[in-house]
């Protein structure tokens, strides 16, 4: 039992809190971890329904593929997706229809009257393309008519209100074979449009193009997209790139770090079903602290498992060896039954967050055939886009082992890279406690209230913190099992609250423990520990909580503004827990 920690369970914060510099479990570098006990770990999320499906006779082919998600305005989201009629079991007549929800997980079809099909305009089609990538252009020099931007494989759209669109270019914006769902920001920071694409070159690879001009992506490099990520010497040779799925976290105005969700293609070594260029894709996670850095892994031990996993195959059990002829669940009648992302699967860009702030939701559309295995429609409706839910910040988590000792020194610790206390926060504000003690005999049931808890020590000068001469029915109090007491019925002493330093900068978590388990942090400037701030004075942290503020010492005090403007590294000791980001923040003083 650690009887001398301050344990305290996270609850929402009550004052106003605003993030300036967030660190993710998922962030390049972020996390130094040299304890072997402790390891970063990839989440996947919770796969929910689907959202989108086969409803309307343009979409009668199929729903899949490459899609994007946009925030137009409060409770305003959008959903450009990939809806293919198709002639003849065919891919013929693929265009881009859009839904629209008012909390990412109910979304309908309006009928917004701009497309003419077989004439009628009474539907959700916007015009004929396919690989599309919808922004708000943040470009000051954007003229009104196209803050709207689209990207599609082969061209490029621009549009007032991001429903009714024209072609910015006659011309293709990219080499022909730099094809399949590129991925388009205007980024403030650099000025310019980037561009993420498929680069088609000895296999499929991702490359990222940076222009000021959005019709011509390869004006700073002629040669094609320089590429920034491949499949190396550690996956199998038939594996490569087939999107990028690039989705800045949580904007592109103020990224804690650039998220990328490609499908991982893997091609048969001998086709089932003689399709050509056939196979199986499944979603991985890769990450760039930078926007100008290549694409990395995360550093955790399974970074090159699927982020998203294949669904169950119910197409029997002969039906999960590719390699052989008629082995797996393609070309056959329970393509209409089995899950509808058995055999590929494709994430939309862009995100949703929920009402609560809790969650965050992405959208993968799925296929029960092969990528090779589309030339007939057997599958009958059984394509769509589903809700993927993870927690705020979830993708990435430190995680600390089921492990507890009295001795904090021996407990699993993780250090954060140097980051800069914010120097622009409020005034923190000294909240003044109460002087007064009491006695246990003094109360119900003889136990202190709440309001005035067991004074804990370790030694009998702590307990003098509580009065020059403290006593209990007239007999002195001393240090006795880790509590302030006489040793006698009803000696115990409940301490009056000191004052409290709080608002100005703060530590916040995004924490998971066990109900055993907890999270201390302790601050390092110049490679010492702070004092006040040390692990010994820090109150340990319980439960589940996005903000929970780090703080330390009997009263409480959360403020870091002492170190306004310094650099410090910030120390975790975690036991059963998880931790998925931490943030200095500024906080308004209670008033």
């Amino acid at each position: 039992m650690i009887s001398y920690l301050h344990f305290i369970f996270v609850v929402a914060c009550m004052h106003t809190a605003q993030s300036q510099t967030t660190l993710l479990a998922a962030t390049p570098n972020a996390i130094n971890i040299q304890d072997a006990r402790v390891a970063l770990v990839v989440n996947q999320p919770y796969k929910g329904p689907r959202v989108i499906t086969q409803t309307e006779p343009w979409e009668a082919y199929a729903v899949f593929a490459y899609n994007s998600v946009v925030q137009a305005g409060p409770q305003d989201f959008r959903m450009y997706y990939d809806c293919i009629e198709g002639v003849n079991k065919t891919l013929a007549n693929r265009r881009i229809c859009m839904a629209q929800s008012t909390d990412g997980l109910t979304w309908t079809k309006p009928n917004f009257g701009v497309y003419n099909r077989s004439g009628s305009t009474n539907n959700n089609i916007l015009l004929d393309d396919s690989g599309v990538s919808v922004f708000i252009d943040g470009n000051p020099t954007a003229s009104p008519d196209e803050k709207w931007k689209m990207a599609c494989s082969t061209s490029v759209y621009g549009s007032a209100d991001g429903i009714k669109w024209h072609k910015l270019s006659n011309t293709t914006p990219v080499h022909a074979e730099d094809d399949t769902k590129p991925t388009a920001y205007y980024d403030p920071g650099l000025g310019k449009y980037v561009i993420y694409v498929r680069r088609d070159v000895g296999g499929r690879k991702i490359g990222r193009c940076v222009t000021d001009d959005f019709t011509v992506w390869e004006k700073e490099s002629p040669s094609g997209c320089p590429i920034v990520f491949a499949t190396d010497s550690k996956d199998p040779p038939e594996l490569d790139v087939y999107t990028n799925a690039w989705t800045p976290y949580p904007n592109i105005s103020n990224p804690s770090v650039h998220l990328f969700f490609p499908s991982f293609y893997h091609h048969f070594g001998t086709n089932p079903y003689g399709h050509g260029n056939d196979g199986l894709l499944d979603i991985r996670l890769l990450v760039a602290g930078d926007l100008m850095d290549n694409l990395t892994y995360p550093s955790a031990n399974n970074a090159r498992s699927p982020f998203v996993p294949l669904g169950i195959s119910t197409c029997g059990s002969t039906a999960n060896s590719p390699d052989v002829k008629d082995g797996w669940c393609s070309d056959n009648a329970a393509l209409t039954s089995t899950s509808f992302d058995t055999s590929a699967m494709y994430m939309a860009s862009g995100f949703v967050e929920s009402a609560d702030g809790h969650e965050i939701f992405f959208y993968s559309s799925g296929q029960p055939f092969t990528h090779g295995g589309y030339q007939n429609d057997s599958w009958v409706n059984n394509t769509g886009i589903r809700v993927l839910r993870m927690r705020k910040d979830g993708f990435v988590s430190v995680n600390a082992p089921y492990y507890f000792d009295t001795n904090l020194s021996n407990l699993p610790t993780f250090t954060t890279k140097e980051i800069k206390i914010p120097d622009n926060c409020p005034k923190p504000k000294v909240i003044p406690g109460s002087s007064s003690t009491g006695c246990t005999y003094e109360f119900p049931n003889e136990q202190c209230p709440s309001s005035m808890p067991t004074a804990t020590c370790k030694t009998d000068s702590d307990c003098l913190e509580h009065g020059a001469l403290p006593t209990c029915h007239g007999v002195k109090v001393g240090c006795k099992s880790g509590v302030c007491s006489t040793g006698k019925t009803g000696g115990v002493m409940c301490r009056g609250n000191a004052s409290t330093t709080q608002g100005g900068a703060e530590l916040h978590v995004n924490i998971e423990t066990s109900v055993a388990g907890f999270a201390l942090f302790e601050i390092l400037h110049n490679g010492s520990v702070v004092p006040g701030l040390h692990a010994t004075a820090a109150n340990a942290i319980k439960g589940s909580s996005l903000n929970a503020a780090a703080s330390w010492g009997s009263d409480g005090s959360t403020s870091l503004s002492s170190l306004a403007g310094e650099t410090v590294t910030i120390q975790g000791i975690m036991t059963d827990a998880k931790l998925f980001s931490l943030s200095l923040v500024c906080v308004d003083p209670p008033q």
